[in-house]
This record gives structure tokens, sequence and C-alpha cells, in this order.
């Protein structure tokens, strides 16, 4: 760690230990991701919407929100209690692994113990060389410090650059000087969601244009019954030299209203119980305008089978009695 606080441009290093970890708490089995960090430095946890952060370098954790615990929770963890002192906001890897915070020296002890070796580090999947995450933070952090002794048994790192230095060059200069795998803060994203989160994406939009075309469906036969059922009416309307335009423009206007009402109630409901969810659920003003754009194009095809009744219908029918 000591040869990475040394190249030019690092400002702060934060050792960090991941890895996955399952254990059972009050008879459910929890599966989770273990951060460990040094405390008072960048790169922990910095949102906190109930309790309070880690003080004490032993047995406190901070959880996610999506584990379902509560502050003051006891967990155990390699025959050791740790209490919950804290709540995280949904801060999940890959969408659906929820993280437990704590101190690195805590990480160290669980992973590397007394008895766990390099065998322990390999059948918890995690990877022998650094992840290093890169970002620009603002000069009033500390200088770079001295690492803890035990640092060395660590899988990650978070650095910082100092001002007027590029995370990217600073990143470049790591990977060719040190035998490190070094990303910013953009790049590791983008490497998240290209390899974890990219087929789930595709899966979701996959399964909402479905979702749009059964409703497309519906509201095509849900309309196409209620002009039959007013055949005459319509009839009526030609008899008296309503413009077909006219006609055509009330049931495109009646087939989008539905599908706009629908949409519009379902996306508040939506709004409404998304942090219910398990997972962390984001979602953008585009994806809602985007959402819409294709309700009312769908609205609009699945009126043609109406429009097509309308067209047919004799006018003859409305003297009928």
């Amino acid at each position: 760690m000591d040869q990475i606080a040394s190249i030019e441009g690092v400002k702060q290093v934060n050792p960090l230990i991941f890895g996955a970890f399952s254990t059972q708490v009050k008879g459910e089995i929890k599966n989770f991701g273990i951060i460990g960090y040094a405390l008072n430095k960048s790169g922990g946890l910095t949102e906190i919407i109930e309790g309070r952060p880690i003080i004490k370098n032993r047995y406190e954790v901070v959880a996610d929100r999506y584990l379902r615990f509560k502050v003051g929770d006891k967990i155990p963890l390699e025959n050791e209690l740790f209490e919950v002192v804290g709540i995280a906001k949904g801060m999940c890897l890959t969408g659906d692994i929820p993280f437990l915070f704590m101190s690195l020296d805590n990480g160290q002890r669980i992973f590397f113990g007394k008895g766990k070796d390099e065998k322990r580090w390999r059948q918890n999947n995690v990877r022998e060389r650094f992840r290093l995450f890169i970002s620009f933070i603002s000069s009033n952090l500390e200088d770079i410090n001295t690492l803890t002794s035990g640092s060395n048994f660590i899988n990650a790192a978070y650095l910082t650059v100092k001002d007027g230095y590029s995370p990217q060059e600073v990143a470049k200069r790591i990977s060719s000087q040190l035998d490190l795998n070094c990303f910013t803060q953009e790049e590791e994203i983008t490497l998240i969601f290209n390899n974890f989160l990219k087929m789930y994406k595709e899966q979701m939009e996959m399964f909402r244009m479905m979702m749009i075309v059964i409703s497309g469906v519906i509201i095509s036969l849900v309309v196409f019954s209620a002009t039959i059922e007013k055949t005459k009416e319509i009839a009526t309307l030609k008899v008296i030299g309503i413009p077909y335009i006219f006609i055509i423009g009330m049931i495109v206007n009646h087939v989008v209203l539905i599908g706009l009402v629908a949409a519009g109630v379902g996306t508040i409901l939506l709004l409404l119980i998304k942090d219910m969810f398990f997972f962390p659920l984001v979602v953008s003003i585009n994806e809602i305008i985007f959402f819409f754009m294709g309700i009312t194009l769908t609205c609009i095809l699945s009126s043609l089978l109406a429009i097509k009744q309308v067209l047919k219908i004799d006018p003859m029918i409305a003297l009928e009695r």
C-alpha cells in the first residue's frame, strides 16, 4: 500500500476488504456482502438513514436497509455477535446483494482471522488483486496516512487524487507502474453494468415491452367491444353528417385517454411503493417519458381495429327500430 501512496497524484488511500458472506439470523438465512473499511477515511459509508455511524473498531456494523435489520439487532459472524448501530440507505451490489459495513479490522478478522489462510480467500470468491476506485475529492481531506499494520490482508482500495490531477491519468500511472487493476469511478460503474446489470436490464426491457403489447391488445378488445355496442349511435352520427375524421378522432382520443390514465395511476403507485422492494429500484424521468410515449403509440395502434369497424358501419342502421 505504501507503493500506491507514493504514486504521483495520489492523495489518500483507504484500504478495503470485500467478500460474500452468509449467516442465519432468527432462523432466516441472510446473504450479503461485507465491506470493511478504515474508519474516518474516504471511501467508507456516507449515507445513514437511521442510527449512527461506526465508532468502535470492534463488534459494530451498519446494515443496508434491504437486509431488514433494525438498530440494536445482533448478527452472528464467525461465532461472534456484532451489533447493528446504523442502517444504510439502499446500497447493494449489482442490485440484489445488500451490504454489511464494518471496520477494516473486523473484516480482516472475519475473512483472515486465526486459522483462515489463502484457501479462505479463494473460497469466498475474493479476488487476489486490488480493485482501486479513484474519484476526485476536494482538497480538504487529510494527507496520506500510514496504513494499519494489517492492511496487507485486503483486496481493494479506494483512492482520492490531489487537486490538479486527472483521475484517469493517475489510474493509468498506477496500472503501468504496479501490478494492479485500477479503475476510475466512471470506469467501475461501466464495468459493473456491462458484467452484471446489462443482462438484467435487457430482461426488464423485454418484460416491459411484453406488458405494453399485452396492454395494447386488452385496450384494443375493450374499445372494439364498446364500438360494437355503440353501433347505432355511430350510425346516427353518420346520418346527420358528422365527418368521419371527427368520429375517428373521438375514438382515438378515447383510447389514448384510457391508456394515459392507466399509465399515470401505475406510475404513481410505482413511485409510492418503490422503496418497499427488496432491491434498489430507480425510476428516472427519462424512463417515465419513454414509457408514456410507448403507451400512447400502443393505444393509437390498438384503436385501428375499432376504426376499421366504424368505417364498416352502415348509416341506415340508425333508421332501424
